[in-house]
């Protein structure tokens, strides 16, 4: 029998939800509060907010504002029953903020995921109708997806559940052809070694020049379904017939190819993958597919949309981008904000991974300020933030986001998984972004910058605010956003150092000049005689890191370059360094202090 073409769910929710340019925002914005404008209580010179909470457990994104720091901005600028936009709203953490503060919102993004995504966290369906609804939805596929994932206790011999089944990466070596695992020659402590030795010939050089094979399972986590409780054992024959075996393709999905080409994604190529559905195993892509189907497909399901929420949540732990950290037998979750296989990767359990998701997914609606209905509170609209016109003049009262940084993190290559199952994809020549692979310069993301704060001055009323959440280690990209301020006829009027907490991604770990503290740079229109951008001088930069480092000596150098530019920001200078050139200025003047 032919493969059935795949499918995807209708996804969008109109008027409250669109996959395009959205037209009821006009008549929303319109039926606002005209309550009492003016100021609320001011926002503190730092912000520490928590990414630990229901709201961050609820679904994944690559990058997160949390929303009770951006409470404390819409508190301080947008009137109880004001209407907030944000032009960039990844998954919604503004609309959630403005939701919980009594706020109304509109949320823009370019990306189907971003704004499918969103459009869930902002949304309130009743949780245990939610909760009842998903364990219809597990009952149905329990038969078919159980067996997936048994195996044999190995201290009585019973069945048991497989929590998660640990792949490694193989290799043949290029001296003598000896085939071997790199489990079995790379462990040392909590990391991969990079070099690798043949077992066979002794031969040493670094893996990414070793020919890599087919990985193998070689470590099986379990649970007891009677009162062993668990254990962990290397795979035994079942166990790797169930986990090798090519399943039939009794349910479709998507197979959308991964370009070749791209500044995050295009590595799976190298690992040989160029499919999206290759990016899960056999046994995970079918459990994955039984039970998108299946939420299509049972009939009367008033949550549907939600339960495919829980299903995309759970979507990055199910792929292979997952991870292991063998001295510490975890699986703590993909490599944020980059497309990698690592070379151990967890095949977790489906139907466990999901369970457990909406366990995540109805605690945060059980928690979550009850509103009337979505349409009533927000406006979801996926277009770019260079064209706002579906949004009349002067009808925010405030604007809040979070845009992308640069060339930090490639949204529309790392949303393809999701966006591959929803059926709707970005329109990437739109995208604001540095990107080799797209051929976007600094300056292109500059001018991207300078049209969607435009439309955002445009669409302010007369007196309204506009923050942007930012941070980078390039003075360059830094002297970016802010000449598409001066240029959209803005003025920065403060600057708040917004401190997201412990919880760091890969790249903030190890990146050079990694980010652990964002700014909050709060904008207003820029009046008559304003003082032009200017430079600085290099004695106003060396006075100006003496002066921080004498005074801040216990303080991180990241947290003293977000203070620099913080502060060359609120006095009209362009930003002179990046954080490479800081960091040596400031080695120095500590070094004169000692």
């Amino acid at each position: 029998m032919a493969r059935q073409p795949y499918q995807p769910p209708r996804i969008d929710h109109p008027p409250f939800y669109t996959l395009e340019p959205n037209g009821s925002i006009a008549d929303f914005v319109a039926s606002g509060s005209r309550g009492r404008r003016g100021r609320g209580a001011a926002v503190p010179a730092e912000i520490v907010a928590s990414k630990g909470s229901r709201v961050y457990r609820a679904h994944t994104y690559h990058t997160k504002v949390p929303p009770e720091g951006i409470a404390a901005f819409i508190k301080r600028y947008a009137h109880p029953g004001a209407v907030v936009l944000d032009p960039f709203c990844g998954s919604g953490m503004t609309g959630v903020a403005a939701i919980e503060s009594g706020r109304r919102a509109v949320l823009v993004d370019l990306s189907p995921a971003a704004t499918f995504i969103a459009s869930n966290y902002c949304e309130r369906p009743d949780p245990e109708k939610l909760r009842r609804e998903a364990e219809r939805v597990v009952a149905a596929v329990a038969p078919a997806l159980e067996p997936l994932y048994t195996t044999r206790c190995r201290t009585c011999g019973g069945k048991a559940s497989i929590r998660f089944t640990v792949w490694s990466d193989r290799y043949a070596c290029p001296e003598c052809g000896h085939e071997f695992l790199l489990w079995d020659v790379a462990r040392r402590g909590r990391r991969v070694a990079a070099g690798l030795a043949c077992p066979a010939c002794g031969r040493e050089g670094h893996r990414g020049l070793w020919t890599r094979l087919e990985p193998e399972p070689v470590l099986i986590k379990y649970s007891c379904d009677d009162a062993c409780g668990g254990g962990e054992d290397s795979p035994e024959p079942d166990d790797l017939v169930r986990a090798r075996r090519r399943w039939p393709d009794r349910v479709s999905y998507p197979r959308t190819p991964i370009p070749a080409q791209g500044d995050e994604i295009a590595r799976v190529h190298n690992q040989g993958i160029s499919r999206v559905d290759q990016l899960f195993t056999p046994r995970n892509l079918r459990a994955i597919a039984t039970l998108w189907h299946t939420i299509g497909s049972l009939p009367d399901l008033e949550c549907r949309r939600q339960l495919f929420f829980c299903l995309t949540g759970s979507m990055p732990r199910a792929s292979r981008t997952n991870k292991y950290i063998p001295a510490l037998g975890i699986a703590p979750g993909p490599i944020l904000g980059t497309m990698y296989i690592p070379g151990f990767h967890p095949e977790l359990n489906v139907l466990a991974l999901f369970g457990r998701k909406v366990a995540d997914v109805v605690r945060y609606y059980r928690g979550a300020r009850p509103i009337a209905g979505p349409a009533d509170a927000v406006r979801i609209s996926t277009q770019s933030a260079t064209d706002l016109s579906n949004i009349p003049d002067g009808s925010i009262d405030y604007a809040f986001t979070d845009p992308p940084f640069g060339s930090n993190i490639a949204y529309s290559e790392l949303n393809l998984l999701w966006e591959s199952w929803l059926g709707a994809r970005t329109h990437v020549p739109d995208e604001a972004v540095v990107s080799r692979t797209q051929s976007k310069s600094v300056d292109d993301y500059q001018g991207m910058m300078v049209a969607a704060f435009a439309e955002v001055r445009r669409v302010l009323k007369p007196g309204g605010h506009f923050s942007i959440v930012f941070h980078n280690t390039s003075g360059e990209v830094w002297r970016a956003l802010q000449a598409a301020i001066d240029d959209a006829a803005l003025a920065i009027e403060s600057t708040v150092i917004f401190d997201k907490g412990p919880n760091q991604s890969f790249k903030q770990f190890t990146s050079e000049g990694a980010v652990t503290h964002d700014l909050v740079v709060t904008c207003r229109r820029r009046r008559r005689g304003e003082a032009p951008l200017r430079d600085a001088s290099e004695g106003e930069v060396v006075g100006f890191v003496r002066k921080a480092a004498a005074a801040s000596a216990k303080a991180t150098p990241r947290k003293l370059y977000s203070a620099t530019v913080a502060h060359f920001l609120r006095e009209g200078v362009r930003v002179p360094v990046g954080f490479r050139e800081f960091r040596a200025l400031l080695r120095h003047a500590r070094d004169k202090e000692t």
